[in-house]
Formats: structure tokens, C-alpha cells, sequence
């Protein structure tokens, strides 16, 4: 009884981040083995997270990855020259940008007796899912190479901002890596 209790749980409390990804890509682009990615977040925390999950899923396809937040931090603006001495200490060849372009929320409201035998409220709100977009932008010959439209949608009850991320980087490490952007 203790073991199917303990199954019970698990899947009750499993979340759940499902992610849909449509990409376009330029047919004659190149390998990439080292790439800047940067995700254009306010938040300097989401801006890491995110960059952090992109390296994770990345590494795991053999790419080199530099998070720019390690080495342009959102303290001052940068120079073309000092962006270029980057790149040349670096050896990075593409910048895979991530940029949030909105998310889906809904609001619930709930009626109940309360305590004195009236109707009470409540409403909240919750996020039902994000939206982002994702280039892959050539430093050679300065085009972009690969554009991902991405959806993750969520159990808003369940699913951590984390699971976002992780499922959202996957969606992109597998789509470029089945799409010949790393030498295998």
C-alpha cells in the first residue's frame, strides 16, 4: 500500500513543461563549435538562468559555449572594439540569441461559503505559458542562420520557471544539433 501511495505522489506531484519549437535555417550554414549565447532579459537572474540552461543542453552536443553575461556584464555599454577583442580572445564564431517576446496568463476566480454564511471571492492569476525567439547569428559573414519560434506551455500549478528553461534550451540543442549546426 506504501509503495503505490508513494507512485500516487509522484505523479501527483510531477510537473509539467511542454515545449513546441518551429525553426527556419539557411541550408548552406556552416558548423559551430563555439558560440556566445546571450538571452536579452531584464532580470539579470533570469538572464543567467537562462543562459545557463543553454550551456548545459549545448555542452551536452559538444559545443563550446561562453555565457555572456560572464563576459559582458550588464554594467556599462560596450565598444564595437572591446565586443571584437572578445571575440578574437574567445574564438566563439556564432552568438545564438534569446529574446522573450511574451507569455500567456489567465485569471481564475473562485466563489465559496464563507465563515459568517455569505459569498467570498477569490481571483488569481496564473502563467500558462512563455514565448521566445531564438537567433543564430553567422559572425563571419554577420547573417543569421537560424531563427526558432518557441512556445513552452505549463501546468502553472506544477511547473517551476527552471523546467521552463531546461525544456525550452533542449528544444533548441536538438533542433540545431539534428539540423547539422555541430560536427557530430
Amino acid at each position: 500500500m506504501r509503495k503505490y501511495f508513494s507512485i500516487f505522489l509522484c505523479v501527483l506531484f510531477s510537473s509539467c513543461a511542454t515545449t513546441r519549437l518551429n525553426s527556419v535555417h539557411t541550408g548552406n550554414h556552416s558548423t559551430y563549435m563555439k558560440i556566445l549565447v546571450f538571452a536579452d532579459y531584464e532580470d539579470i537572474g533570469q538572464r543567467k538562468n537562462y543562459e545557463q540552461a543553454l550551456l548545459e543542453e549545448l555542452s551536452d552536443k559538444g559545443v563550446q559555449i561562453f555565457m555572456s553575461i560572464d563576459y559582458f556584464p550588464p554594467l556599462k555599454e560596450y565598444t564595437d572594439q572591446e565586443r571584437e577583442a572578445n571575440k578574437i580572445s574567445l574564438g566563439y564564431t556564432a552568438v545564438l540569441f534569446l529574446e522573450p517576446k511574451g507569455s500567456n496568463t489567465s485569471t481564475h476566480s473562485e466563489a465559496y461559503r464563507n465563515w459568517f454564511g455569505g459569498v467570498s471571492a477569490d481571483t488569481h492569476e496564473s502563467l500558462d505559458g512563455v514565448y521566445t525567439i531564438a537567433t543564430l547569428t553567422d559572425l563571419t559573414s554577420k547573417e543569421h542562420v537560424y531563427k526558432a519560434t518557441i512556445y513552452t506551455s505549463l501546468d502553472s500549478r506544477y511547473t517551476q520557471m527552471n523546467e521552463v528553461r531546461s525544456s525550452m534550451a533542449k528544444k533548441i540543442a536538438d533542433d540545431m544539433s539534428d539540423n547539422g549546426f555541430f560536427n557530430k
